[in-house]
């Protein structure tokens, strides 16, 4: 079904990008734990550093691939371990957090720093705060000015 509009010019779409932060209250169950995170749209510096780093290793990869290739010989790929696989997945996550709320797992006090995020969100036992913090990140609406109203 089609609808035509009629406009009077064009359409405003600012307040639909995602430029503005995002505060994340974790949850357990359904319960609101206290933990709160602050995590900025794909357009924050810090956001763009990452994916601009995550860019040029990625074409490094490709020109050493094509290097192998036109020279004849077969590209060897890097030897990855899990435990690296699962830091490069974190840090993609990381790389949008901005601050949160301190925090303490069994008397120790987590302040955020990215390498803190990091070795909290490959543990095993943080996967549901994880994938709350990625299913925030994947919906880039939260990070809109109009994200709640209707």
């Amino acid at each position: 079904m089609t609808t035509e509009a009629k406009s009077a010019g064009p359409i405003d779409i600012t307040g639909f990008l995602p430029t503005q932060n995002y505060v994340l209250e974790m949850v357990s169950g359904d319960r609101k734990i206290g933990w709160s995170l602050t995590l900025c749209p794909s357009s924050h510096p810090k956001a763009k550093a990452y994916a601009e780093q995550s860019a040029n290793r990625n074409l490094e990869r490709s020109r050493l691939i094509e290097a192998a290739t036109i020279n004849g010989r077969p590209f060897i790929p890097e030897e990855k371990s899990a435990d690296t696989a699962r830091r490069d997945n974190v840090q993609w996550a990381v790389a949008r957090v901005l601050e949160w709320t301190p925090i303490s797992i069994d008397g120790k006090v987590y302040e955020f720093t990215d390498e803190n995020a990091t070795e909290l969100f490959i543990r095993p036992e943080m996967s549901g705060y994880y994938a709350q913090l990625t299913t925030a990140l994947n919906d880039e609406t939260r990070f809109t000015q109009r994200f709640g109203k209707t």
